[in-house]
């Protein structure tokens, strides 16, 4: 991982509270831009970014690291299990490069 690519990634999202860490500035963009706004940045619970959506903070979300960890996790929610993504923003997925990217904590269960 690059250090330029520091200040993107937030590990440690344990809380509701923890997820969407760029909605303050997507929340400025939506004052003077008139498009539609994509929120990324930690999300990782469905009700949160439905609420962000109904709300109209944002028109749409945008996840990595949990279809990294999770690649069938939208059917899950649709299928009723509406727990947050898995993913804990450790960001071991983003050190592999002549690798496919895979979740290390995956990999950790053996």
């Amino acid at each position: 991982m690059s250090e330029s690519a520091d200040w993107i990634i937030k590990p440690g999202i344990k809380e509701e509270k923890d997820e969407a860490y760029f909605l303050d500035n997507a929340r400025k963009f939506r004052e003077v831009i008139d498009v539609p706004l994509m929120l990324v940045g930690g999300l990782r619970t469905p009700n949160l970014m439905e609420r962000l959506l109904k709300e109209g903070e944002i028109d749409m979300v945008s996840l990595c690291r949990p279809f990294i960890r999770e690649p069938d996790l939208v059917n899950r929610w649709k299928q009723g299990d509406r727990k947050k993504a898995d993913c804990i923003s450790c960001g071991g997925c983003q050190k592999y490069r002549d690798e496919p990217t895979r979740c290390i904590q995956l990999d950790k269960r053996g």
